[in-house]
């Protein structure tokens, strides 16, 4: 006799919440209050590397926007020779996306932006992720403010941008599991969310492979869907990574 095959895992529907985003807003606001009230006139109270991420946020606004030259390079160190920096603590996902704030508003209101956005993101995508495998709301949230508030995560804030910004984790691994489940366009999701994970920080894109890899065997193996178009849309995924991630990896 032959077993029948397994059920698929159930799936949730994949809305967004915008009302449990605005309660991470808020949360992230009363947990690093009264941060939002000196935006621009103070940053976390780091001793040392702060200053090197505040450094960080100053030189790609005058790399890109006056000097018009790669900041991987720089004659600022060593004048008037140039010196590389490939191996420098860049985090370009945070240097860019805060640009046109550090453009307007300066560097201070840039860098607590990026804090404030890694507490809110980091508690939603961890609530996404949680909400997938839970099919409730309540223990996703619980989740989700685990993940955030995590005591390394609230140390990390105070003097290293790059290792706090560690929200694209969840999405990345909420997209890998939807990719496995139902395909379609997830696998660009789980693509540039990894990139973008590993553009926050190198180290966090080494630290979530093998939970990513552990997630895409357990679900392959419980998947219904076809494997070789799962690992065919993994494929893709991987491949669509490293394009994005290529140009900023190639100066290391």
């Amino acid at each position: 006799m032959t077993q029948p095959p397994a059920a698929p895992i159930p799936t949730t529907r994949t809305h967004l919440s915008w009302p449990i985003l605005a309660l991470f807003a808020v949360l992230a606001i009363a947990m690093t209050w009264p941060l939002l009230l000196r935006m621009g006139t103070h940053v976390p109270a780091g001793a040392h590397d702060i200053w090197q991420n505040y450094w960080n946020l100053w030189w790609w606004k005058t790399a890109l926007c006056e000097r018009h030259q790669s900041p991987y390079t720089t004659d600022l160190l060593f004048f008037p020779q140039t010196v590389p920096m490939g191996n420098h603590t860049h985090s370009p996902a945070n240097m860019l996306w805060t640009l046109p704030i550090n453009l307007f508003f300066g560097v201070p209101v840039a860098l607590n932006l990026a804090v404030l956005a890694g507490f809110v993101f980091s508690g939603y995508g961890a609530f996404l992720l949680a909400r997938e495998y839970t099919h409730h709301t309540g223990p996703a949230v619980v989740a989700g403010i685990a993940f955030a508030y995590l005591p390394q995560h609230v140390e990390q804030a105070l003097e290293h941008l790059n290792l706090a910004s560690y929200q694209a984790m969840p999405f990345f691994l909420w997209a890998l599991v939807r990719t496995v489940r139902v395909g379609g366009r997830w696998w660009i999701a789980t693509g540039l969310f990894f990139a973008l994970n590993a553009l926050f920080s190198w180290h966090n894109g080494l630290m979530v492979l093998p939970l990513g890899v552990s997630v895409f065997a357990l679900e392959l193996y419980h998947t219904a869907r076809s494997r070789k178009r799962v690992i065919i849309e993994l494929s893709l995924a991987a491949v669509l990574a490293v394009l994005v991630i290529s140009p900023f990896l190639w100066p290391i």
